[in-house]
């Protein structure tokens, strides 16, 4: 006799779109570095960039999510493939830059990717993300972790992730809405802080995992 799976709540249906939609907004991003098209990297001419290592994981912040709301479903197997690997690679990106902001020298992961001479986002050296990025991504890195060990999808270790998420997006949107990013982000002469469209961006990852529950 085959096991039901779990039903899909309304909830977790727009769990799967804002994960989604997440994907394809680093995907443009990463494009916007590759092609050297200044409005995707953006939004506004000018403004704080979004990091290249950043849009990549955002493509995979969203790629976790997804598939943590697959294996709440019932599939397991490959989705647990997934969300060990992109689990990882956020970690250890992200570890990296961590690492690389405490200790305030360049380790080269930061242009591991790709060349950048933009210091208007970040803490002010080329392809370093800003410093909440960095804890954001590495919160959205542990919702891998509590996934594989079972957590359940209304577990509060989820909320608290999603309500963090958010909290710094709205910061970020805020800050760099009245120009003033160094609210949250100083180093030394350099006052930089989180682009713009990566604070919508952890906005929506926030809100994604909020709906994770019923």
């Amino acid at each position: 006799m085959s096991i039901p799976l779990p039903r899909l709540s309304s909830n977790r249906k727009r769990g799967k779109i804002l994960s989604l939609i997440v994907v394809l907004a680093g995907i443009l991003v990463m494009a916007g570095w590759i092609a050297d098209i200044p409005f995707l990297k953006s939004i506004i001419p000018g403004w704080a960039s979004m990091k290249f290592n950043t849009a990549v994981c955002f493509v995979l912040s969203g790629i976790l999510l997804y598939s943590i709301i697959r294996m709440i479903e019932g599939h397991r197997d490959w989705a647990q493939v997934v969300i060990s690997i992109t689990s990882l690679i956020i970690l250890l990106i992200m570890g990296t830059m961590f690492f690389s902001y405490l200790l305030g020298v360049h380790v080269g992961a930061e242009e591991m990717f790709i060349k950048d001479s933009d210091i208007s986002s970040g803490d002010g050296r080329p392809g370093q993300p800003a410093f909440l990025t960095i804890i954001s991504f590495l919160l959205i890195a542990l919702s891998g972790v509590f996934a594989l060990l079972g957590f359940s999808p209304s577990s509060l270790q989820y909320k608290i992730i999603g309500f963090s998420v958010i909290v710094i997006g709205a910061l970020a949107l805020i800050a760099g809405i009245i120009r003033m990013p160094f609210i949250y982000a100083y180093s030394g002469d350099v006052k930089a802080g989180m682009a713009i469209p990566a604070g919508a961006l952890f906005l929506v990852l926030g809100m994604g995992y909020l709906c994770l529950s019923d």
